[in-house]
């Protein structure tokens, strides 16, 4: 889930103009790490990255992330000189790395924008997303996510130095991940405002070239269903537009996006349906989710 809200806050960081496009190369968005990048990490763009086609390494070392954690390296020098394993463009590779770098990307845009100058991840993400969803943030936890701290924090991004942590992470409830899959089924309006543009659910949700079930640190399900009347009797397609939580994590918002037909999603037995387009999860706290 991690993933699929800094692809969000991404998108609402090019409505607000503080990143040109996903067509930007590292060597442009990412300036004072330039002169470590290699000549070939430098055209990777931003949309390499989303997509996970920028060639990094799905993860980094025992040893390089002891090194990170203890001050002594850093994760975006070391990602942008030593951590690609494949030209961009050419294969699908699902990385850590491309997550932690498109944070970095968005950390920059920050401190390079007059207006949003001094602002973390975190609070861009609490005036652009969190708060708007009465997602509750504060007290936040931002150590690793490896101790009981976090497990006993009610939200939580852990972060090393001042980056955010986006291969993994952010600690959110069951809802608060249904309200974020509900912002999408919503086409980016909440309770009537507009958060996320529209054009970037589109683009999040579409499949990319390397991939066709995954879209912009977004996943995506195809599935039919029984025939519609609305379609002349054959079968239409339901995507679904689920986070990006892989390797066993637990994937909490999984919505049908039905919305355009006016179709409501069966809500599951056991769980409670407090929207009539949304199933939400029993109340328990998640635990990391990617």
């Amino acid at each position: 889930m991690t993933k699929s809200v800094v692809s969000t806050l991404i998108g609402i960081a090019i409505a607000d103009g503080l990143i040109a496009g996903l067509d930007q190369p590292l060597s442009e968005l990412l300036p004072e790490h330039r002169r470590k990048m290699t000549p070939q990490v430098a055209t990777v763009t931003l949309r390499d990255l989303l997509t996970m086609s920028g060639g990094f390494a799905p993860e980094m070392s025992d040893a390089t992330e002891q090194q990170i954690i203890d001050g002594r390296l850093d994760l975006v020098d070391w990602a942008v000189s030593d951590g690609q394993q494949t030209a961009a463009g050419t294969r699908f590779l699902y990385s850590d790395i491309s997550a932690h770098l498109a944070a970095a990307v968005l950390l920059s845009a920050l401190q390079h924008n007059p207006a949003t100058k001094g602002q973390s991840v975190l609070d861009y993400a609490r005036v652009k997303l969190f708060d708007p969803l009465d997602i509750l943030t504060r007290p936040a936890y931002q150590g690793l996510p490896n101790g009981t701290g976090f497990e006993r924090s009610g939200f939580g991004w852990s972060q090393v130095g001042n980056l955010a942590l986006v291969g993994f992470g952010l600690r959110l409830t069951a809802e608060d991940m249904a309200k974020i899959g509900q912002l999408y089924l919503d086409d980016g309006i909440w309770h009537g405002r507009r958060v996320l543009p529209e054009d970037w659910v589109r683009q999040a949700t579409a499949p990319g070239e390397t991939a066709g079930d995954y879209g912009l640190f977004w996943w995506r399900d195809t599935e039919w269903e029984t025939p519609d009347v609305r379609s002349g009797g054959r079968p239409r397609p339901a995507h679904r537009r689920r986070s990006s939580a892989t390797h066993g994590h637990r994937r909490a918002v999984r919505v049908q996006h039905q919305v355009r037909h006016g179709h409501r999603t069966r809500c599951p037995a056991g769980q409670r349906c407090d929207h009539p387009r949304t199933a939400v999860m029993p109340n328990r706290r998640a635990k990391t989710e990617r």
